[in-house]
């Protein structure tokens, strides 16, 4: 008011500075953001269900069925690679379960020093580069490995495109 008084938003917001002209408008510049009476900012939180989002290791690790997959990726040295801010990526991602569905030793025989090329070739055979969403997939649907092989995904008897 020029008085030199101080003003309080609500009682308890205060001002940092004012006046700051524009070409369209007034800015003053506050202390605090303000709510709106009545909001339960609490109750409004819980309902958003916030959750940090994962990267693709930190997401395997969580889910707790791709450990073998894991073990792979991180014998071949590619941990790394598939961590922010690395990507984006679509991994075709085997299970435990499936890996156990492989000939005794095969796993043994690829995680060696020696055979981590063909390991590695094998892993990349399972991630594609950019975001491949399964509404995208259609019948014949192509897409292009990190290895450089292309997957052809195909309608099963259920007219489901695996």
């Amino acid at each position: 008011d020029g008085d030199g008084d101080v003003f309080k938003i609500n009682g308890d917001t205060g001002f940092l500075d004012n006046d700051e002209e524009a070409s369209n408008g007034v800015v003053h510049v506050i202390d605090s953001v303000l709510v709106p009476p009545g909001t339960d900012i609490e109750a409004f939180i819980e309902s958003c269900d916030i959750e940090e989002e994962l990267d693709l290791i930190d997401l395997a690790e969580e889910e707790g069925y791709f450990n073998t997959l894991l073990t792979g990726v991180e014998a071949a040295g590619l941990t790394d690679e598939f961590r922010e801010p690395n990507g984006p990526f679509t991994v075709l991602a085997p299970t435990d379960e499936a890996f156990s569905q492989l000939p005794d030793g095969l796993l043994e025989c690829l995680i060696r020093p020696e055979n981590m090329n063909v390991l590695t070739y094998v892993l990349e055979y399972h991630i594609a580069s950019g975001y491949v969403y399964s509404y995208d997939i259609f019948d014949g649907f192509t897409v292009t490995m990190l290895n450089g092989e292309e997957v052809t995904l195909v309608e099963d008897g259920d007219g489901d495109v695996f």
